[in-house]
C-alpha cells in the first residue's frame, strides 16, 4: 500500500495541516453536541440517503467535475452557524474558504468534500467536487496522490476521522496543485482568468522580466502556428502545424518552356535566336533597365519579321535573350522533354539521373534550379515540456493538411488526456504522460476551407466539441465517435465555451454572426441572438456575456437559460480577442487589425456599457490577455504588456519588447508566462520577489 501523504513536505506545513485537523475535528465535535435528537447526525450521511433540512443559508452540493460530467445532486444538513474554533489559524481559515468556493480549485471524492464542510462549519459555500465515489478527476496529480484522494473518502465513509491530518495535507497538495495549472486555452474555466496566483511584479525591471528558459527550436507564426501553451502537472503542451516547401522536385512543361524550350521552332528561327543570345551586343548589357528595351527592339525588328509563325514563339525568343550565356543549352532542354511530370523524391534521385544523362555539374545546377516542389507540406506535432526547464520531454506527430494560414489549436489536458484538433479536421486524444495516441475521430467533413482550422476542444458533458468551416461538431471524449454535427454554426477559427446556469451546463458558441446557446448532450438550440464577423470567444460572468466582432464591435449581452437579449455596445472592433470580465468591469485588448497602429486597451463597465477608460497600445490584435492577480497579461505586437485590472485609470506596471507572436496568446502558471515566438517557447518569470 502506498504511503497517504508525501513526507518530503516540510514539518512546518504538517505542522501546520495537523493543527487545522485537530481544530476541523473540534468542529465535527461541537457539531455533534449542537445537533438536536430530531436531526440526523451529520455522519449519517455517509451511510443512507437523508431528507435535507431547508436552509437558506447553503446551496445545494453540485457535484460536477473539471471535464463538465456529472453525478448526482445530493445536500447536507447545515451547522446552525459557521464555526471556526479558536486557534484556527486566519491564513488556514481563508485557503479552507478559497478551496472550497472556488470551482476550479479543487476536485475530490464528494464524501470528502462534504465531511470536510460539515467538520469545518464551511455549510454556506458550495463545493464541486469530482466525478463519481471512487474517481477523483484530479488534473495533473501523480498515481499516489490520485489513490491518497480515495483512500481518504473511504475512510470517512466509514466514519473513522483519525487521518483528518492527511486529508488537510491533500488540500494543501489539491490547492498547489491546481494553482498551478493553465490546461485549456483561456485558462481552468476557459475565461482568462487565473484562479490563484502568486503576488506578480509591481513595476518591471529595468531589464525587463526575468526569463527563466527557452525550449528547442519549435517553429511558430507563419510556419507553425499561433496556438498558446497549456499548462498542466508541471507540463507545458502546445501543438504545432508547421508548413514548408516539399524536398520532392518535379520538372513541370511550363518551366521548360519559361527556359526557352520551343522543339517546334524552325531551326532558322532557332539559329538567329542563338546567335543575338550570343552576341558581343548581348554581352555587354548588364542592366535590366537596358536589357529590356534591347529585347523589345531585336524582337521587333529582327526577329518576327523573318516567319510568319515567330509570334508563336516570341516568348521563349525572349527567354532566351534575356538569359544571355547563362541560359541552358537547347540540347540540355531536349534531354529533360521525357523527364516533364516526373517527381524526384530527393535531390540526390534528381542528381543521379542528371550525371546518366551526360548533364555537366554546372548545368545541373541550373536545372535544378528549374525543378519546382510539386506542392507545400505540412506536419502536425504535438509537443510537451518539461514546465521548469522547457526541455521536451516528448513529441508526437499526427495527421496533418497544408493550409493557406498555420493551423492554431491550443491543447486541452483532463483526466491525464491531451486533446487537440488537427489540421486534417479530427480530434485527438494523447495520453499526456507519454504523448502516445489513444484514439483519433473521424474527419468532421472535409476540408473545404484554405485558410486555418484552429479552434480549441472544449471538453463538456462527456463530449469533446469543436467548430470547424462546415459547423459545430461534437465527439465522445471517451472513444472520438462523432455525435453530433450542426451546420449553422460556422467558424473554423472559433472556439466553443461552456456555461451553467441553474445547475446546468451548457455550451456558448458565436459562429455564423450569431451568439448561440446549446445543449451538449444533442446540440439542440436553446436560443441564439445577433452577433457579428467574429472567431472571439464569448466570456460569461452569471447573467452577462460580451464579445468581440469586426462590426458594431465590442457587444454586452444579458442572458439565462431562456434567451438572450443585446444590452450595449461599444465600437472596439476585432475578430479573435477574448474579453475579461472582472469584478463588474470588461477589460478588451486588441483593435489594430481592422485599424493598423491604433490597438488599444479598453476598461468598460459591465452594466452600462459606459467606457471607463482606453489607452492606445500601438500593435495588438488578434489576442486573448489573461488576468492574474488582479493584473492583465496581454501580448501588444512582439511585446509583452502588464497594467492593472482597475476601473479606475490604465496603470502600466511594464511592457518588454521579447520578439513574440503577435496573435499568440500568453498562458500562466505558478506566476510564469509561457510564450510563443517564431524560434519556439519561452518562459518568463513574473513573481514578485520577496527580501
Amino acid at each position: 500500500m502506498p504511503p497517504l501523504y508525501d513526507n518530503s513536505k516540510s514539518g512546518s506545513q504538517h505542522t501546520a495541516a495537523i493543527a487545522l485537523a485537530s481544530n476541523l475535528h473540534k468542529a465535527r465535535l461541537l457539531a455533534r453536541k449542537e445537533a438536536s435528537n430530531d436531526r440526523p447526525h451529520p455522519t449519517h450521511l455517509l451511510r443512507r440517503p437523508q431528507t435535507p433540512i431547508p436552509n437558506p443559508e447553503f446551496a445545494p452540493l453540485e457535484t460536477r467535475g473539471y471535464d463538465g460530467q456529472k453525478t448526482t445532486k445530493g445536500a447536507f444538513y447545515p451547522l446552525k452557524q459557521p464555526h471556526y474554533p479558536d486557534g484556527l489559524p486566519e491564513k488556514l481559515r481563508k485557503n479552507v474558504q478559497k478551496v472550497t468556493r472556488n470551482d476550479s480549485a479543487i476536485s475530490l471524492n464528494p464524501l470528502v468534500l462534504r465531511e470536510l464542510r460539515v467538520l469545518g462549519g464551511l455549510n454556506k459555500y458550495v463545493i464541486r467536487p469530482g466525478v463519481g465515489r471512487n474517481r477523483p478527476l484530479v488534473a495533473g496529480f501523480s498515481r499516489q496522490r490520485r489513490w491518497m484522494a480515495w483512500a481518504i473518502g473511504a475512510e470517512l465513509e466509514h466514519g473513522m476521522f483519525r487521518h483528518l491530518a492527511i486529508l488537510a495535507v491533500m488540500l494543501v497538495l489539491v490547492a498547489s496543485a491546481r494553482a498551478a495549472d493553465w490546461p485549456q486555452w483561456r485558462g481552468p474555466a476557459r475565461n482568462g482568468i487565473a484562479p490563484a496566483s502568486p503576488a506578480l511584479l509591481e513595476e518591471f525591471p529595468k531589464e525587463g522580466p526575468k526569463k527563466l528558459w527557452a525550449s528547442e527550436a519549435i517553429p511558430g507564426g507563419g510556419t507553425g502556428g499561433y496556438g498558446s501553451c497549456a499548462v498542466a502537472g508541471g507540463k507545458v503542451y502546445l501543438y504545432v502545424n508547421r508548413s514548408y516547401e516539399s524536398p520532392r522536385r518535379i520538372l513541370t512543361a511550363a518551366a521548360l518552356e519559361a527556359a526557352g524550350y520551343a522543339p517546334d521552332m524552325s531551326a532558322a528561327l532557332s539559329q538567329l535566336v542563338e546567335a543575338a543570345r550570343t552576341s558581343p551586343a548581348r554581352a555587354e548589357i548588364k542592366d535590366t533597365k537596358i536589357l529590356d528595351p534591347w529585347v523589345a527592339k531585336w524582337m521587333r525588328e529582327e526577329f518576327l519579321p523573318k516567319d510568319p509563325d515567330a509570334k508563336k514563339f516570341a516568348s521563349a525568343a525572349q527567354a532566351r535573350l534575356r538569359a544571355g550565356a547563362d541560359a541552358i543549352p537547347l540540347d540540355v532542354l531536349a534531354k529533360l522533354k521525357p523527364i516533364i511530370g516526373q517527381t524526384y523524391d530527393t535531390p540526390a534521385l534528381l542528381d543521379a539521373w542528371l550525371k546518366t544523362a551526360g548533364i555537366a555539374d554546372k548545368v545541373a545546377k541550373q536545372v535544378n534550379r528549374m525543378m519546382v516542389p510539386p506542392d507545400m507540406e505540412s506536419e502536425d506535432m504535438v509537443y510537451c515540456l518539461d514546465a521548469a526547464t522547457g526541455k521536451t520531454l516528448w513529441k508526437t506527430p499526427i495527421g496533418s493538411q497544408w493550409y493557406w494560414f498555420a493551423c492554431s489549436c491550443t491543447p486541452t489536458i483532463a483526466g491525464g488526456k491531451c486533446y487537440v484538433w488537427n489540421s486534417q479536421g479530427r480530434v485527438y486524444c494523447l495520453d499526456a504522460k507519454d504523448g502516445k495516441e489513444l484514439w483519433k475521430s473521424e474527419a468532421c467533413g472535409p476540408a473545404t476551407f484554405h485558410h486555418n482550422r484552429s479552434s480549441c476542444v472544449l471538453l463538456i458533458g462527456g463530449m469533446a466539441v469543436v467548430n470547424a468551416e462546415n459547423g459545430l461538431h461534437a465527439v465522445n471524449a471517451q472513444d472520438g465517435k462523432l455525435a453530433w454535427s450542426l451546420k449553422q454554426y460556422p467558424s473554423p477559427q472559433g472556439s466553443a465555451m461552456a456555461w451553467a446556469k441553474d445547475g446546468k451546463d451548457y455550451i456558448l458558441v458565436n459562429a455564423g454572426e450569431k451568439l448561440a446557446c446549446l445543449d451538449p448532450k444533442d446540440g439542440a438550440a436553446k436560443w441564439s441572438v445577433k452577433s457579428g464577423p467574429s472567431a472571439a470567444p464569448p466570456s460569461t460572468d452569471g447573467d452577462f456575456a460580451a464579445l468581440c466582432t469586426s462590426e458594431p464591435g465590442l457587444i454586452g449581452y444579458t442572458i439565462g437559460a431562456d434567451g438572450a437579449k443585446e444590452a450595449w455596445k461599444q465600437p472596439f472592433k476585432d475578430t479573435h480577442a477574448g474579453v475579461i470580465l472582472k469584478d463588474g468591469y470588461v477589460y478588451a485588448v486588441g483593435c489594430a487589425y481592422q485599424e493598423p497602429g491604433k490597438g488599444r486597451a479598453v476598461c468598460i463597465e459591465q452594466k452600462s456599457g459606459t467606457v471607463a477608460w482606453e489607452q492606445t497600445l500601438g500593435p495588438a490584435q488578434l489576442s486573448t490577455p489573461l488576468l492574474a492577480d488582479g493584473k492583465i497579461i496581454a501580448v501588444n505586437g512582439s511585446e509583452l504588456v502588464v497594467f492593472k485590472a482597475s476601473p479606475e485609470k490604465f496603470t502600466l506596471i511594464g511592457k518588454a519588447d521579447l520578439g513574440l507572436e503577435r496573435w499568440s496568446s500568453p498562458a500562466i502558471a505558478d506566476g510564469k508566462v509561457f510564450l510563443r515566438t517564431g524560434a519556439g517557447v519561452v518562459c518568463y518569470d513574473l513573481r514578485k520577489q520577496h527580501d
